[in-house]
Formats: C-alpha cells, sequence, structure tokens
C-alpha cells in the first residue's frame, strides 16, 4: 500500500473504510505497512495545513492499533507519535483555549465537534498508554515520560469515553502479573519511577530485606512529578512500614501492602463506573444522537456530537444527582475493596494452613521414627 493510498484514508469517514486493510497487514507485522502508516499520521500531525478531518482520523488509527498491543506499534509510536501528542498538549494548554476553538477561534458546529474529539483522544490516549507501558525493556517509557511531564505542567486528564475502562484495567492486570511471573531486578543505571517500584509491591514481590531499599526509593521520587494518587499511596506505604518496625509483624505488613496497591488501582479505574453507567443511559435515551462505535472502545469519533456534550461538563443525569452517583461509587469501591482484601487474607491464611501441615507431617514422621 503506497504512502499517497494511506494518506488518503484519512480524509473522510467514508475513506477511513479503507483503513481495515492497513490494521490487517499490522496486525501481521508488516514492517513497512507499520512504519508507513506512523510516518504518515506524524506527517499529518505536524502540518499546518492538514484538514482538521485527516487530524482525527489519523489519530484515530493510532489509538486502534494501539489497542492491538503490538510490540511494532508500541515501539514506533512512542518515537514518533509520543512527542507530537506531547507538543499539542502543551501549545493547547498555554493558548488557554476551549477543545472546541482548537481548529478555528470561530469553529462552526462540525469544527467544534473536531476539535473536542481531537483533544480528548489525545488525552486519554496519553493517560491509558502511560498505565499499560510505563516501562518497556525495564526501563521508563516515553508514554511516562510524556505523562509525568504534562502533569508538572498542571494538565488534567479527562474521565475514559473513547476508551473501554474494563478493557483498559483487564490489559493493565494482566500486563502487571506478567511482569510479577519474572525476577524483578533494577539496573544500575536506571532510576526507577513510580510505576516501576509499585510492580515490585504487587503480588508480595519482594522480600522482607527489600523492604528498607523500596522504602528509599519511595520516598527519594520528586513531589512535583506525582499525582494526588501516587503521593497518597506513599504516605500509606509510609505508615505501613513505621508499624511494621514497631511491630515485626511481615504478614500483616504483606496483607496492608496489598490493600494499599489495590486502593490505588481502584482510584485509577474504578472512578469511570459512574461515568459509563450515565453514558449507557443517555445514549440509549437520545434517539437524535447515532456515534459510530469503534469495536471494543468507548464511543464514535470525529462527528460524534456526544463527545462536544461531555467535553462541555453538561452532564447531568435524570436519575440520580451527583451525591447519590458519589456515594454509590463509594459503596462499590469500598465493598470492591474489602472482598479483594478478604481474598488476600484467605490466601495467607491457607499458606500458613499448609506450612502448619507441611511442619506436623514432618514431626508426625520424626515421632515414628523415633518409636521404631
Amino acid at each position: 500500500m503506497k504512502y499517497d493510498e494511506i494518506k488518503k484514508c484519512f480524509t473522510s469517514e467514508h475513506h477511513y473504510k479503507q483503513t481495515k486493510q492497513i490494521k490487517e497487514y499490522i496486525m501481521e507485522n508488516n514492517i513497512d505497512i507499520t512504519q508507513g502508516a506512523i510516518q504518515a499520521v506524524g506527517n499529518i500531525l505536524e502540518d499546518a495545513n492538514s484538514q482538521p478531518i485527516e487530524k482525527v482520523l489519523s489519530t484515530r488509527l493510532v489509538k486502534e492499533i494501539m489497542d492491538c498491543h503490538i510490540a511494532l506499534v508500541i515501539e514506533k509510536v512512542q518515537i514518533k507519535i509520543m512527542p507530537i501528542y506531547e507538543q499539542i498538549l502543551t501549545q493547547f494548554c498555554e493558548k488557554g483555549q476551549k477543545a472546541k476553538q482548537y481548529f478555528s477561534n470561530k469553529p462552526d458546529e462540525q469544527l467544534m465537534v473536531l476539535g473536542n474529539t481531537f483533544i480528548r483522544l489525545i488525552s486519554e490516549c496519553v493517560f491509558v498508554w502511560n498505565i499499560w507501558h510505563p516501562s518497556i525493556d525495564g526501563q521508563p517509557s516515553v508514554y511516562s515520560r510524556v505523562y509525568n511531564n504534562l502533569v508538572s505542567k498542571g494538565i488534567q486528564f479527562p474521565k475514559l469515553f473513547y476508551f473501554n475502562s474494563q478493557k483498559v484495567k483487564e490489559f493493565y492486570i494482566q500486563s502487571k502479573e506478567q511482569v510479577n511471573s519474572s525476577p524483578f531486578v533494577y539496573s544500575n543505571n536506571i532510576q526507577p519511577d513510580f510505576f516501576y517500584i509499585k510492580k515490585r509491591l504487587d503480588g508480595n514481590q519482594f522480600q522482607k530485606s527489600d523492604l528498607i531499599i523500596i522504602r528509599n526509593e519511595l520516598l527519594s521520587l520528586k513531589s512535583s512529578e506525582l499525582n494526588s494518587s501516587q503521593a497518597k499511596f506513599i504516605r500509606n506505604f509510609e505508615m505501613a512500614f513505621k508499624d511494621f518496625e514497631k511491630t515485626q509483624r511481615f504478614d500483616e505488613l504483606q496483607i496492608i501492602i496489598q490493600s494499599i496497591c489495590l486502593e490505588f488501582d481502584d482510584e485509577v479505574f474504578d472512578k469511570q463506573a459512574a461515568i459509563d453507567a450515565f453514558q449507557k443511559r443517555y445514549q440509549s435515551n437520545q434517539s437524535n444522537f447515532t456515534p459510530s462505535k469503534l469495536q471494543g472502545g468507548g464511543g464514535g469519533y470525529s462527528t460524534d456530537k456526544i463527545s462536544q456534550f461531555l467535553s462541555n461538563g453538561s452532564m447531568s443525569s435524570q436519575n440520580s444527582s451527583p451525591n447519590e452517583q458519589k456515594q454509590q461509587l463509594q459503596i462499590l469501591n469500598e465493598k470492591n475493596r474489602r472482598i479483594e482484601q478478604l481474598l488476600l487474607e484467605n490466601s495467607l491464611l491457607q499458606k500458613q494452613i499448609r506450612n502448619f501441615e507441611d511442619q506436623i507431617h514432618t514431626l508426625k514422621q520424626n515421632l515414628s521414627q523415633n518409636i521404631e
């Protein structure tokens, strides 16, 4: 597929259907097509003469191929696309403009929708990809660096709309388990970041002798590079560590640390429950809005009026007030955390029981041998 043919796919919703073939080539790890598609997107985003629809649809393609979790795509996007996204969001916030005015100071309805979609989609991509790929090959990734840079500049990321929050969480847990199944080793020339350290705590992938090192690494992180959830995580860890110094109960510390990790994961993901529930109610009640649906995603794209509606912050539920939704979400999160904690405590108790059984069996064998 030629470069001009790839670029033509982004000129309209109709032509975008032809990206199906591009995605099939990419799924087959076709290096030339993968590099050509990502290069075309980069050129469109950097070209001031590109049409708004081209920028939105090319960004949509990047999101869709990143959803496939292909190593080559992850590598090329972090090199070519992420620096462009960082520049776009930084300049957008420095200008202090509204997303609907991104493509024009006096936009018509179509340009307002395209502007909202473009900024929101890029913002969600930066947020999710940082969660999925905080480190690559043992080193902090560009995804993490760009996200942290934007957070340090005061940029706030929207609630997920174009991503399916459940699928985001599922891949995060899957990748976390893969990391936990292999030895965790710090490289001598790498300064570990928050997620790099947290991976060692997830699933109790640490020994008693590691605690001082982990504690010092957490406390060495710059507060200016941490968001509120990460800062809370470190405070909770420090409190648990000080209690451990008094009691020396390592088994209790393991339970508390896993609860802290679960609470952090809840804050990152479970806050989507209320917005997801509202979106389903809203979309089912609005016959005038028929956004296109991306398989596995959470919303439509360039001609999607719902993105404009949500970005303007005008959401209101017909069935419950925001305070009621917040209370319901807090109750749900508390129940989930308690269930997770009970499951963890049960797992640790089962391990202790097995150890006691082994000890009893050994004692019985020794006693039997002495009698004989």
